[in-house]
């Protein structure tokens, strides 16, 4: 019975060398041997290699046999940089699941379609990512504007919100000004009054470089909310607010928050006439409404100069979103009315049109 380690080793040692009798006899060498290339052979080995090939195959193996090499010694290979980044970047696949692939695989980035977001997947509820495949991005928009204001099933109204929440991919634009869709499912959101999904919608789409139209739908969200402060602020960054009603009646709303009504009804300021602006504006009404055309010339004459009263004031135009004092609006607004009436007045002929109308210019 083999009693201790060293005994066992002894025993596992005299085995090899009994399994190989002839690499036992062969002389060892002091350096270490290279495992990753094969072995060389001896001159004696080689001509015994060239004998075996022409004797029967039988014969050949049992030569075969009795040739393997002895004990080698063991050593590590010589490993380079590139070697272990290999290794490492082997790791690092296999714990992310990718199997089979080495190193770093390098790809672009695909825009991110921002007309596709939304916040139901089919997994959730949603209507599938192919939803409006076979349809173009205008019928798409057309179809949920036409999405009626008032739904009185409530499975129906449930499905309503179900197609307008759903992560689906929206028709390729055709045109650079083709209508958003997300903006569309925005508003149809807001004219059913689902004021909750609408911002559970907004809060999945981008805050940067955001579609035509939905700026406005975040604004009128934030005042349904009570967040007057985000609500000015998009109003006040938007590029469509001079070209659009509702902005202008928002700026007038975020100027009343901070108090601005009261200076625009006071007519009174040092920085134009106010009074005479407000005595002007009731003269030139009392003869547009009297049809004295000859008295309204009189008086656009005598008003056709530059900063007339010093309306045109930078001060007076900073100090609000939107408009300035209401003495001055209402003031230029009857000048405007008067010049109307003028041009369609038949108590003047076509000469003396041409010439009040090209002193005005």
């Amino acid at each position: 019975m083999i009693s201790s380690r060293a005994d066992r080793c002894l025993v596992l040692l005299a085995a090899l060398l009994m399994a190989s009798p002839v690499a036992a006899q062969a002389p060892a060498t002091d350096a270490p041997t290279d495992l990753s290339a094969p072995p060389q052979e001896t001159p004696s080995q080689q001509s015994g290699t060239q004998s075996q090939q022409s004797q029967p195959a039988a014969s050949a193996q049992g030569q075969g046999d009795g040739q393997q090499s002895g004990p080698r010694r063991l050593v590590p290979t010589r490993r380079t940089q590139q070697d272990v980044a290999d290794d490492e970047a082997e790791k690092r696949a296999r714990l992310l699941g990718l199997s089979g692939k080495s190193g770093i695989e390098v790809d672009g980035l695909k825009q991110i379609d921002d007309e596709s977001v939304g916040v139901l997947t089919g997994a959730d509820g949603g209507f599938g990512l192919d939803m409006w495949e076979g349809m173009t991005r205008t019928e798409a928009v057309a179809l949920v504007d036409a999405l009626p204001n008032r739904i009185a099933s409530a499975a129906l109204r449930e499905a309503s919100a179900l197609l307008l929440l759903s992560r689906a991919r929206a028709p390729v634009a055709v045109s650079d000004d083709a209508p958003s869709l997300l903006a569309a499912r925005g508003r149809a959101l807001m004219r059913m009054g689902d004021v909750d999904n609408a911002e559970l919608l907004l809060a999945a789409a981008p805050r940067q470089g955001r579609p035509a139209g939905l700026d406005v739908v975040d604004a009128q969200v934030q005042v349904l909310k009570y967040n007057n402060a985000r609500a000015c602020g998009l109003v006040r960054n938007s590029k469509e607010r001079p070209n659009n009603d509702f902005w202008q009646r928002l700026l007038i709303y975020c100027d009343a928050l901070d108090g601005k009504a009261d200076w625009r009804a006071a007519p009174e300021s040092g920085s134009y006439d106010g009074a005479s602006v407000v005595a002007l504006t009731s003269e030139l009404a009392a003869a547009r409404k009297a049809g004295d055309a000859e008295e309204l010339v009189r008086l656009v004459r005598s008003l056709m100069q530059r900063n007339h009263l010093n309306v045109d004031a930078g001060e007076l135009h900073r100090e609000c979103r939107v408009g300035t004092k209401s003495a001055i609006e209402a003031y230029i607004a009857e000048v405007v009315a008067a010049l109307r009436y003028l041009e369609a007045t038949a108590d003047l002929s076509l000469g003396e049109k041409r010439a009040l109308f090209e002193r005005c210019e």
